[in-house]
């Protein structure tokens, strides 16, 4: 490893004191421990690793992205989590300043697993949604990039995982 992304590796002992417990622990275990400093990918469905609850590890990260310190991306049912290194700069104070800092704030509600498309498809009527997956359909055939066609297969699986859903209650 380079000396660079070992120096990235390296969180301010300052932030780690602010943070509640469970996102240090979270924090910590993601990222300092994985090999890439760069970002690492998190599954909503692998908080054994962390030995904590699911809503505790959604909690923690929400924390870290409400304070500027992580940025997750969707990808699929992961997320890519990138760490804003630039955000270290703001805790470079000296300790004895810590006893007058307010400690950060648990998160209480998760947003990051909030779909925006989700919330378009709650909004459109039936016939909308058919056409919807009509043009998606349309757009898959013509389409000559295989990247793209894995993105609209997926896109159309979650639409009607969606309407699926609807159609039960």
């Amino acid at each position: 490893m380079e000396n660079d992304d070992y120096k990235k590796k390296l969180i301010p002992m300052q932030l780690m004191a602010l943070l509640p417990p469970i996102a240090v622990k979270f924090f910590y275990v993601t990222f300092v421990l994985s090999k890439n400093p760069k970002g690492c990918n998190y599954s909503p469905t692998s908080h054994g690793i962390y030995h904590m609850s699911q809503e505790d590890c959604d909690l923690a990260l929400q924390t870290l992205i409400d304070n500027g310190i992580v940025n997750a991306i969707p990808n699929g049912d992961w997320y890519k989590l990138v760490v804003n290194y630039d955000k270290f700069k703001e805790f470079n104070y000296p300790f004895k300043d810590l006893f007058d800092k307010d400690g950060i704030k648990l998160s209480t509600e998760v947003t990051f697993k909030n779909n925006k498309v989700e919330g378009i498809i709650n909004q459109l009527t039936l016939s909308e949604k058919e056409e919807m997956v009509k043009r998606l359909g349309y757009e898959l055939a013509s389409s000559s990039d295989n990247d793209r066609k894995k993105e609209i297969r997926d896109e159309m699986a979650r639409e009607c995982f969606i309407l699926s859903k609807k159609d039960a209650k």
